[in-house]
């Protein structure tokens, strides 16, 4: 589903029959055609005025006309340099039938989700599309980027979009002496690889230290959403009820066009004495207004000596357990990591140790339902890929993926057997008029081969 800008299709198009609609193949630069035409261009986006850090949809639309086959030939989209926006690269692609000037269109549309870096006139230039017919520029277009309005609150640092924030705690009580692990989660939609942190509260009897954050993006409808995970921990510098007070995330929301925010609600942990003197007196947090009545306390006498009775202050292992629990504390939080790490690691291998039985079972499991065409071999070729290589295959060019099996020791023609495969699949998505099918149990064997001769040869 997702197209990164560079990426080629092979798109596979039929004959041309009529000659009064032809683009010659000489013509240096073809401009955006106007409707009627057997192929054209558009670009737009879904808002010219967004604010500064706004989600913006780059939107680049290919018309072919449905009546009228073209000539067969590669098919390259060069899309425009994004000069002045942050490119999140996660991208959409849609395809659907739209009657232009009374003639029907398969249409080919391509997202590109971008956030602007900068206020001011900012302008898209071209986007370029390369086809036996010549090449398709479509028109520049021009944003006017508002910068966000003054009034911003306190403790907002630029984060611009929609959010939440929560805090998930590893357990409800804790001993003096260790550290209390939390998770502090934002979530919402905005561009989270850029997205500023949270300003911490004053942590009253507590002591922060913050670990790394990871952050992961995914597309919702047409909107990037994310979340952002904050590893932290906490140590109590003395026991009792401690409350652990709101964490305020402060935003802008241009749907609604102001500053917000979002809050987590405070929390109350309980510290317990590991036995050790108390930190505080017993009747701390007794309040001057609650001593109305009480006998004045008797003024105590200095003691002759600051000796302490019993042997001294080092030989008390509360003493070595104080200077040892920042040590302690930030062990733990690394500790947590490494396990978060290994998880994702033991995933990762089982992707890898599964990535033929799934890519066998998703040709079978379309087998049964009939014919098999070639984008589906195709998605099951690059999922197996993406699995067995542990990274995301979608999207690359043809070059791209043929270079990632190359560098797996996967040998030239086996390479270049599975890039062919690829690329009849993504003509069959832009062309589905033609026949790319394979549904004959000989052409759904010669996919499983391809299958097993990657799992033979890559190396990871």
């Amino acid at each position: 589903m997702s197209i990164f800008p560079g990426i080629r299709w092979t798109l596979g198009v039929l004959a041309l029959t009529s000659l009064a609609l032809v683009v010659s193949a000489s013509d240096a630069v073809a401009q955006e055609q106007a409707p009627g035409e057997a192929l054209f261009v558009m670009a737009s986006v879904d808002n010219d005025r967004p604010y500064f850090g706004q989600q913006v949809a780059y939107i680049f639309r290919i018309f072919r006309r449905s009546d009228l086959p073209l000539p067969s030939g590669q098919v390259r989209y060069e899309p425009p340099g994004f000069a002045g926006f942050w490119n999140s690269e996660v991208s959409e692609r849609r395809e659907y039938v739209e009657t232009v000037g009374g003639k029907e269109y398969t249409v080919v549309e391509l997202r590109a989700l971008l956030f602007p870096n900068s206020a001011g006139t900012v302008e898209i230039g071209p986007a370029g599309l390369t086809s036996p017919l010549g090449t398709l520029n479509s028109e520049p277009v021009v944003l006017d980027v508002r910068q966000l309005p003054e009034g911003a609150p306190p403790g907002f640092t630029g984060a611009v979009g929609r959010f939440e924030i929560a805090i998930e705690l590893k357990t409800g009580e804790i001993e003096i002496n260790e550290p209390l692990q939390a998770m502090v989660i934002v979530s919402g939609e905005g561009n989270f690889d850029a997205l500023p942190d949270p300003v911490w509260p004053e942590f009253d009897n507590w002591r922060l230290i913050e670990a790394l954050s990871d952050a992961d993006s995914q597309v919702v409808e047409g909107r990037l959403t994310g979340v952002r995970v904050y590893d932290v921990a906490l140590a109590p510098e003395k026991d009792g009820r401690l409350t652990i007070p709101s964490i305020v995330y402060q935003y802008f929301a241009p749907g609604l066009d102001r500053y917000a925010s979002a809050a987590t609600d405070p929390i109350i942990v309980s510290v317990v004495d590991t036995g050790g003197p108390s930190t505080a007196p017993a009747d701390a947090d007794i309040g001057e207004e609650d001593r109305s009545g009480q006998e004045p306390r008797p003024i105590m006498t200095s003691p002759s000596s600051m000796s302490r009775a019993g042997g001294e202050l080092t030989d008390l292992p509360v003493y070595w357990a104080a200077w040892l629990m920042p040590a302690l504390f930030i062990v733990g939080a690394v500790l947590w990591r490494r396990r978060q790490n290994a998880l994702e690691t033991a995933r990762t291998e089982s992707r890898q140790r599964n990535a033929l039985a799934n890519a066998r079972n998703t040709l079978s499991r379309a087998a049964d339902g009939g014919d098999v065409p070639t984008a589906v071999a195709a998605d099951a070729l690059l999922s197996y890929l993406s699995d067995r290589l542990g990274e995301n295959m979608t999207g690359l060019t043809s070059d791209g993926v043929g270079l990632r099996m190359q560098s797996a020791s996967v040998p030239h023609n086996l390479a270049d057997r599975a890039v062919n495969l690829i690329s009849r699949g993504e003509e069959a998505r832009f062309a589905p008029g033609e026949e790319y099918g394979v549904g004959t149990s000989s052409n759904v064997e010669r996919t499983i081969q391809i299958l097993n001769d990657l799992d033979e040869a890559i190396e990871v």
